[in-house]
């Protein structure tokens, strides 16, 4: 296995713990669009970033 794909599989597992379900393609897009610049820009950690990314997500399906 290369290097790329196990950091591939890596990130997916990663991000699997708060990805929803009932989530639509585009939700998991912005997901992983948002989760990336919390963590660049911002400078949380991974595990925070994407924590952060989906309660943003979650909180858009509740107020629609």
């Amino acid at each position: 296995m290369s290097g790329v794909s196990q950091l591939s599989g890596l990130s997916q597992l990663s991000a699997s713990r708060f990805v929803c379900p009932y989530w639509s393609e585009l939700d998991r897009d912005s997901f992983e669009e948002r989760a990336a610049i919390l963590e660049y820009d911002g400078g949380f950690s991974r595990v925070t970033a994407e924590q952060m990314a989906s309660q943003m997500i979650n909180r858009h399906w509740r107020e629609q």
